[in-house]
């Protein structure tokens, strides 16, 4: 395990909600790879360097299904992210095609629809509203539970599941074991009833596919509950904390960056992109790994049996990958941040996130030109119960 002093982990607090703390930057200029304190006194490496965070998410050395459940991550036992090698891939490659850069470009009208059609219920008659719970949650979670076929009627309940799943404090993995058992008999039902009456739907072609490749119904269960929480969760926040960003932070003329992308729509994507490098999604960073093997990594060696942890956002600001690392380059190019991961565990639904993540700020920035905050935004309250960075609420005016 690490031998030099370790820094207390997780990191808390900065100038602002969506700010890296200090000690990423003050152990990134000291190095790649730096000993942290996780609670209870186990020792970790944290991976701030891009390269050294590439080769971690990459390399089959270091392992995610042997680390998880370290506090203060959620436990994720069964679930595709806590799954290691050739067990994987067999999982993974179900769904791969339905979230394939073609399948996902043609769901560009679909996703569309739902985002003005959630607009027109969030501004009819009135002139302010909460961004998150009148537009990012239900966008979101509408979006992958209409691709998958699941009923409306059960966005409340699986959004329960969700926070659970992604539970952080004390009690954070109780709560996440909890929300896999329930929402694991709750897909258990829809399974049933695919293979009774497949639909044309994404969850029945899953279903399918997994019968024919050989998956157990604990197996197919699992990969469905980790593409429901998966599908929305981290989308939803992203356009909250997106759209606050463009809105609070100023371009060289003044102008908010929310009005330079109403003027300039074609600077969306590059927008979005820039976004995931700068915005952090999650509270921590990702998911946990321990080293199988002896690994030099940086300038220390990793020994068999070492914690490590890649700080991905950290990258994103490494200096000899980006320059002015912590600027805000709308049109930054090439943009190779790893928001999305890296190696075998590269988000599946990327493609998707990345559609979703355009279209509402499309809609957004087009419709409502003069969306501004309808609240001094220092006064916003921050959830701190789960592990993804999100107002609690977002009131908005237009």
């Amino acid at each position: 395990m690490p031998r030099r002093e370790a820094c207390p982990y997780p990191f808390e607090g900065g100038p602002h909600p969506l700010a890296l703390g200090l000690p990423y930057r003050q152990l990134q200029e000291k190095g790649p790879v730096a000993p942290v304190a996780l609670p209870g006194g186990v020792e970790a490496w944290l991976v701030t360097g891009y390269e050294e965070c590439r080769t971690v998410l990459q390399d089959p050395a270091f392992s995610r299904a042997e680390a998880d459940g370290v506090a203060p991550f959620p436990v994720l036992s069964g679930l595709l992210l806590a799954l290691d090698g050739d067990g994987h891939q067999r999982i993974r490659r179900v769904a791969q095609r339905g979230f394939s850069a073609g399948r996902v470009a043609g769901l560009r009208g679909q996703v569309e629809g739902l985002a003005n059609e959630l607009l027109d219920d969030m501004t009819g008659g009135r002139g302010s509203a909460d961004l998150v719970h009148a537009f990012a949650l239900p966008f979101a979670l509408g979006t992958i539970t209409r691709i998958l076929g699941i009923d409306d009627a059960d966005h409340a309940r699986i959004r329960k599941w969700g926070d659970g799943l992604l539970a952080s404090g004390p009690d954070a993995a109780l709560r996440s074991a909890a929300a896999v058992e329930q929402m694991s008999v709750y897909v258990g039902g829809l399974v049933a009833d695919r293979r009774a009456g497949p639909g044309d739907d994404l969850l029945s072609e899953v279903v399918s596919r997994a019968d024919r490749a050989g998956l157990s119904d604990t197996e197919l269960i699992m990969l469905v509950v980790a593409l429901v929480i998966a599908g929305w969760e981290t989308t939803a926040a992203a356009i909250a904390t997106f759209t606050y960003t463009l809105l609070t932070l100023s371009t060289a003329t003044g102008r908010s960056y929310y009005r330079y992308l109403h003027q300039h729509p074609e600077m969306i994507p590059s927008a979005v992109e820039e976004l995931l490098r700068t915005v952090p999604n999650s509270r921590l960073d990702s998911q946990p790994r321990r080293a199988l093997r002896d690994v030099v990594l940086g300038d220390v060696t990793v020994r068999a049996g070492d914690l490590v942890i890649a700080a991905q956002d950290a990258a994103g600001r490494d200096p000899g990958v980006f320059p002015d690392p912590d600027g805000f380059d709308i049109a930054r190019n090439p943009n190779p941040h790893l928001a999305f991961g890296h190696g075998p565990h590269f988000c599946l639904g990327a493609h998707l996130g990345r559609l979703e993540l355009q279209v509402a700020l499309a809609a957004l920035t087009e419709r409502l030109p003069h969306l501004r905050p309808a609240v001094p935004v220092e006064t916003l309250e921050w959830r701190t119960s789960t592990m993804i960075r999100c107002p609690e609420r977002f009131p908005v005016t237009w």
